[in-house]
């Protein structure tokens, strides 16, 4: 019997909110019990296709052995119990206490060539500080949202949770924007290596409020589109596979 015979149970033991370790180890024993069984009434003499029809029937419909699982008080995950606190509140500690470690240790590492001129800070510390500028502005936000459509998928949650916490990760992500600037080679005097952990557009050295509000919002509809249209489209396809 092919593997995916078991996938609708899996499918719906996971909607119930089962943890999906428990899950995987129940559909491997079901298929190994399975296999046993098509074995038995092949050396009865039934062809494959029969041995494989009975071998079914006999492990049982796909509603009982869901509700065997059920009866055994597997333990829910984590997810399906506080879908709040593992798309709401953990997302948003993460991205705030990841923004702070990453400002804060830049701080450290890049005190020592505010002495130095322009062009002696070495082609590795700017490299450095493109690199750290790019994933403090670009991936942190995107990867927590990429994390919880993940665990919604491999759970099969539905929680409108999912939806709150894609867009409150957009929400804050969006006025983030952690930056280091680094002089130009051939620019003037040191200690003028500054940060920022704030998306703010400056235009003649003053704040332009509108360019701001403008990135944040666009920054914030972006994430969130981006990972709700990833999130839908890999939903429906999971349920149209195992409808």
């Amino acid at each position: 019997m092919p593997r995916h015979s078991l996938e609708k149970v899996r499918a719906q033991l996971l909607r119930a909110g089962i943890s999906p370790g428990h899950v995987n180890r129940y559909i491997r024993e079901l298929q190994e019990h399975l296999t046993d069984l098509i074995s038995r009434e092949r050396g009865a003499g039934l062809s494959t296709a029969e041995a494989e029809a009975k071998a079914r029937t006999l492990l049982g419909t796909d509603a009982q052995l869901v509700q065997a699982m059920l009866d055994r008080s597997a333990p829910r995950s984590l997810a399906a119990r506080a879908p709040w606190a593992i798309f709401g509140l953990v997302p948003l500690v993460l991205l705030i206490v990841t923004t702070a470690l990453l400002a804060r240790w830049s701080m450290t590492y890049f005190l020592p060539y505010r002495e130095l001129a322009a062009a002696e800070i070495p082609a590795g510390v700017r490299t450095i500080g493109a690199t750290l500028s790019f994933i403090g502005s670009y991936v942190i936000g995107p990867a927590l949202a990429a994390l919880c459509v993940v665990i919604a998928l491999r759970q099969r949650l539905s929680s409108r949770w999912v939806w709150v916490g894609l867009a409150l990760i957009a929400l804050v992500f969006g006025p983030l924007g952690f930056h280091i600037l680094l002089p130009a080679p051939e620019s003037g005097a040191p200690g003028s290596i500054h940060g920022s952990a704030a998306q703010i557009v400056f235009e003649n050295g003053h704040v332009n409020a509108v360019a701001t509000m403008t990135t944040i919002g666009v920054r914030s509809i972006a994430l969130f589109a981006a990972s709700a249209l990833v999130y839908s489209m890999f939903r429906q396809r999971i349920e149209n596979e195992h409808a």
